[in-house]
């Protein structure tokens, strides 16, 4: 690390210069989140970077994801875009696409040290849309005052259920993915989702079996007293720092959040097995694209800081800052005994396949397509008035969405 700051401080980088960056988060976290506390979560890097240039500033604004696209148009267009915009791979992707944000490369050693599965997400042709930087998994959070031992399968959850413990679930694509490859059906699921538009191959009928297994339990899971379904994740974090239920599925990005308003009793696991195998994890990409209107100075300013970001100490000092996040340099092993929750994060983490929703390169518009027709296939199904048959046959007749 220290070789690698030695290079950096021959840029001739000035000093006293500052850096604008656009942290991109959901409506959820814009509410909760504010600009001192994701100055903390940078201040392991910008430590580290100060050792080179002592007076560069970090300006941060904090946008919500459905805004970013509007104000980096009219920013941009007024020159006064930002420096670096940190955001989800498949967001970066889409600004990619609309010429929001400009291509960049990485050295060769680099891109051997980075975690393959993570450069795929943004891989664009001649270099990629954004840089990765840390990963996000999905995990479990339950209280534990309510609930001491988290369970570990399906079944557990629901005699958890049945014992009194409420339990949440969200009809959102990312709240219930994870459930489908516990079940076995998460290729099954993939497949359908991949399939081209005029596609008229029948579904195999063991992909069918799968699919409706899954929904099987999912109806029989909405049957219980205390199991509570909810249109999206934010009313599921809602009811769970509220009181309302103690065991909930989460992004490793709320956890911070929902430690603010539980303290000690937040207990965090990951989400349970079943007969099909491990939960189908996803796990986002956190990444940071790079802006239009930066000067040249400020170019190789921008890229000095990210590429620090990537340093295997750097990394690892990153994961320990809120133990929120996983690295995606193969060099920075997480120190998982320092922490209970950073080591669920890396478990979770290790039941991310590569085909799991947040791989299968959807963009933001097919995501919210999905999630329309997630809620309205299943949203009967949880309130008592459709069949698991008449679910999966909808399901493989409108995924995906055209």
């Amino acid at each position: 690390m220290a070789l690698g700051l030695t290079l950096l401080a021959g840029c001739g980088l000035q000093r006293h210069s500052s850096l604008f960056l656009y942290e991109v988060v959901s409506s959820e976290a814009l509410s909760v989140v504010n600009r001192a506390e994701l100055a903390k979560l940078w201040a392991p890097l910008l430590n580290s970077y100060s050792q080179i240039d002592p007076g560069m500033k970090l300006e941060i604004m904090m946008f919500s994801e459905e805004r970013i696209t509007e104000e980096l148009r009219r920013r941009q267009a007024r020159g006064l875009g930002p420096d670096l915009i940190v955001i989800s791979g498949v967001m970066a992707n889409d600004l990619y696409a609309k010429g929001l944000v400009r291509r960049v490369t990485l050295p060769p050693y680099l891109e051997q040290a980075l975690e393959p599965e993570v450069l795929g997400r943004v891989r664009v042709p001649g270099g990629y849309s954004a840089l990765p930087v840390a990963r996000a998994p999905e995990v479990s959070c339950f209280n534990r005052a309510r609930m001491p031992r988290p369970p570990e399968t399906l079944a557990e959850l629901l005699s958890q259920a049945a014992a009194g413990r409420h339990v949440g679930l969200s009809l959102s694509p990312l709240g219930i993915w994870w459930s489908s490859g516990s079940l076995g059906a998460d290729e099954a699921l993939a497949r359908l989702l991949t399939r081209r538009p005029g596609d008229t191959t029948p579904v195999a009928e063991a992909d069918r079996r799968a699919i409706e297994g899954w929904l099987r339990w999912l109806h029989h899971a909405a049957m219980q007293n205390r199991v509570n379904f909810f249109n999206d994740a934010q009313d599921v974090n809602e009811g769970f720092l509220a009181g309302h239920l103690d065991w909930i599925p989460c992004s490793s990005l709320s956890l911070k959040r929902l430690r603010d308003g539980l303290g000690d009793r937040l207990g965090v696991a990951p989400l349970p097995t079943g007969p099909g195998g491990p939960p189908s994890t996803a796990s986002q990409v956190r990444v940071v694209a790079f802006g239009l209107n930066s000067s040249p100075l400020q170019r190789r300013k921008a890229m000095d800081l990210v590429l620090l970001s990537l340093n295997p100490l750097v990394q690892r000092a990153l994961s320990l800052s809120d133990a929120e996040v996983v690295p995606v340099n193969r060099y920075a092993p997480p120190p998982v005994a320092s922490s209970a929750t950073l080591k669920a994060l890396v478990r979770s983490q290790s039941y991310v396949k590569s085909d799991a929703l947040q791989s299968l390169a959807l963009s933001s518009s097919d995501m919210r397509r999905i999630s329309l027709v997630i809620e309205r296939v299943l949203t009967p199904l949880v309130v008592g008035l459709g069949s698991t048959r008449q679910a999966t046959e909808q399901l493989i007749e409108e995924l995906p969405p055209r």
